[in-house]
Parts: structure tokens; C-alpha cells; sequence
């Protein structure tokens, strides 16, 4: 039989929202977020694990690489040479071009960790006190796991996105290979149309402006060049003509490539290898096409690391704070740390939560007992 839960625990989580996002971090990422009200956001090829980005960008290419054009009543391709081999040709290369652009993109991600769906919201049971997580993110010091309102910081993301037409998004991260490939095999397909749409105008203006030339010419020869002679030089030209046709529309399709695989860059920051899927990982992933203005840097193991600061409410649009609690990791003075954690939270005028029913944040400290890792 189930042990009954205390009326005062009850009531305290009757008033705690439904879910909370963790954000690991150590002593100086906590002084950061609470007095700036931000979120660190580390350039991807800078996280702990460099290698995860590369892990979408992978699919993409194996996608390019098998992708071909098949005819359809809605595709034609009378007048290409080579008809839809060639477009395909065409295609792929125009892809791997965009996706060398897109592998040198700037995009920013933030990481949290979400609690499995349906489990209480305990701490024992919570992403925000995980043996693994402290060991990668409190540095070798104090760490602490900070959890957010999740519902309402996925709708501050999503109207900080709106608000800026700066491309941010938040989600959580997909760790099924099958989903993954799905995806970027329709987004790789809508390029078909955009695709056919630049080379029936390079046709188009062939036909219109350098075939008329090229025949006139020919015309102009027949009296004195022998027929033979006469049909390879024009279509010698003609093929030059049109293939350089293609190269100028080619040229315009390269950008659009790398306009529409843009917008697939960061859904792949969200796909991870399924051997991490326990992690249950949620992001915040900004892109800069630039060095944005406000970036700045800390030390790593091996170089300076690229970071940038998302903005972040205090309250939720309900008044509660967007912090909801902080757990405090394993510490070899557990209760000075949980203490001090509540004076700096008090100095900056953070509401603590210490009652049945009151707002504020809630401070605990880790179960996993102290080891020096």
C-alpha cells in the first residue's frame, strides 16, 4: 500500500506548475542567470559534446546523396538534357554546397532537461538531480540544476522568436532515427518545385534569346558550309549556350538552396542519437548569420567558448516566478550551500518559497550523495 501524501506537501504541489525544464549549471552560470534574468546559449560547436550537431547534418547528406527527381504528370522535363538525371545532378551538387554553408552557421543552444511525462514532481524523481548531469556540467565544483515553468518559458521562446524575426525556437529533442529521416527527406524534397521553377526559366530565356541567335547564324552559313560540318558547330553552340543558361540559373538556385536548408538547420540541432534518448533533452537554439553584437566568451579545456545571453522574464504572465526551483548539487557542506543559495536569491530580491501555497522559488538540495568527482 501507497504511503499517503502529507496535507502540507499536497497543498505545495497544487500550486506548482505542471512540469519544470532543468538547466544544469555551476556556480558562476547561476550568479550569471539570476542577475542578468538570461539564459546562457553556447555556440554549438562549442558544447560539450561537439559531435551532436554533425549528427543531423549527417541524415541530410545521406538524403542529398540518394535523392533523385522522379518524373510525374506534375513534373515534365521536356528540353533538359538529360532530362531528370541531369536535374538530379544538378540538384545534389547545389545541396552540398548549401549544406558546406549551413555546417558554418552560428547557432546558439541552450540545454534543459525534462522530467519523464506523468511522474510526480519530486525531486528523487525529477531530471533536475541527475548523477550524470553534475558530473558533466558543475565543473568540478558546486553545481546546481535551476528548473523553469516550462510552459511558460516555451511561450516566452516562441514570442521572442515572433517579436525579433530572429529564427528561435524551443522543443524537445528527437532521439528516433526513423522520425529524423522522415522529416528531412520531405524537406529535402520541396525543393523539387523550386528547383524546376529556376530551370524552366533558364529554358525559357534559352529559348526566347540564344536559340533564335544560333539558328539566324546558321541559317546565315548553310550557302557556304557543308551541312554536316553546319549541324555539329551549332549544336557545339547550342549546348554551350544553354549549359551557360543553366550555370547563371544554377548560380541563383545555389542561394536558394541555402535559404530553404536554413530553415531546416535548426530542427537538426533538435536530433540527437538515440543512445542519449534518457537524457530527455529540451533546447533553446537561436541562429546568427553573423557574430551577433552581444556575444561573449568564458574559458574552456581547450579554447575560449562562444556564448550569447537570452533574454529571460522575471514572472510568468500570471505573476509566479519563470524560476521555480533550485537544486542545489552534491556538496560536501550540503547545508551551508542551500543557505547561501537563499541569501543570494534574497539580495536579489527573488521571492523564496518556504510555505504551504506561496509563490517564490523552492531551493533543495541534491539526494546523490557528495563524492569528489
Amino acid at each position: 500500500m501507497e504511503e499517503e501524501e502529507p496535507e502540507s506537501e499536497a497543498i505545495i504541489d497544487q500550486a506548482k506548475p505542471k512540469a519544470l525544464l532543468y538547466h544544469y549549471t555551476d556556480q558562476r552560470g547561476l550568479l550569471g542567470i539570476l542577475r542578468s534574468q538570461s539564459i546562457w546559449a553556447t555556440h554549438i560547436r562549442y558544447l560539450n559534446d561537439s559531435s551532436e550537431y554533425n549528427h543531423g547534418l549527417h541524415i541530410v547528406e545521406r538524403e542529398v546523396s540518394q535523392f533523385k527527381v522522379d518524373p510525374s504528370p506534375d513534373l515534365t522535363f521536356e528540353g533538359f538534357p538529360g532530362g531528370a538525371d541531369f536535374i538530379g545532378m544538378v540538384l545534389r551538387q547545389a545541396m552540398t554546397q548549401a549544406i558546406e554553408a549551413l555546417d558554418k552557421m552560428s547557432i546558439y543552444v541552450a540545454s534543459f532537461f525534462d522530467s519523464p511525462e506523468g511522474s510526480p514532481h519530486r525531486p528523487e524523481q525529477d531530471a533536475g538531480d541527475m548523477l550524470g548531469q553534475w558530473r558533466a556540467y558543475s565543473g568540478g565544483s558546486a553545481g546546481f540544476s535551476v528548473g523553469f515553468d516550462k510552459d511558460a518559458l516555451s511561450q516566452h521562446i516562441w514570442q521572442a522568436g515572433d517579436e525579433t524575426g530572429i529564427p528561435i525556437i524551443g522543443g524537445s529533442c528527437i532521439y528516433q532515427t526513423d522520425l529524423q529521416e522522415r522529416y528531412l527527406h520531405d524537406q529535402v524534397a520541396e525543393i523539387i518545385p523550386t528547383a524546376l521553377n529556376y530551370f524552366n526559366n533558364a529554358m525559357a530565356d534559352f529559348r526566347a534569346n540564344k536559340l533564335p541567335q544560333i539558328m539566324e547564324q546558321a541559317r546565315r552559313s548553310i550557302l557556304h558550309d557543308p551541312p554536316d560540318q553546319l549541324i555539329n558547330q551549332t549544336m557545339e553552340k547550342a549546348t554551350r549556350e544553354l549549359h551557360e543558361t543553366f550555370d547563371r540559373e544554377a548560380d541563383n538556385f545555389s542561394a536558394s538552396m541555402t535559404s530553404h536548408l536554413t530553415r531546416i538547420a535548426i530542427p537538426v540541432v533538435f536530433m540527437k542519437n538515440p543512445a542519449f534518448c534518457d537524457e530527455r533533452e529540451w533546447r533553446v537554439a537561436k541562429m546568427c548569420n553573423e557574430t551577433p553584437s552581444g556575444i561573449m566568451f568564458r574559458p574552456g579545456k581547450s579554447s575560449l567558448i562562444p556564448y550569447i545571453a537570452i533574454p529571460l522574464p522575471r514572472s510568468c504572465d500570471d505573476g509566479t516566478s519563470l524560476i521555480r526551483r533550485i537544486v542545489v548539487g552534491p556538496s560536501p557542506k550540503i547545508d551551508d550551500a542551500v543557505a547561501a543559495v537563499r541569501m543570494f536569491l534574497e539580495s536579489q530580491n527573488y521571492k523564496i518559497r518556504g510555505s504551504a501555497g506561496a509563490d517564490g522559488v523552492e531551493i533543495v538540495p541534491s539526494r546523490i550523495p557528495y563524492r569528489d568527482w
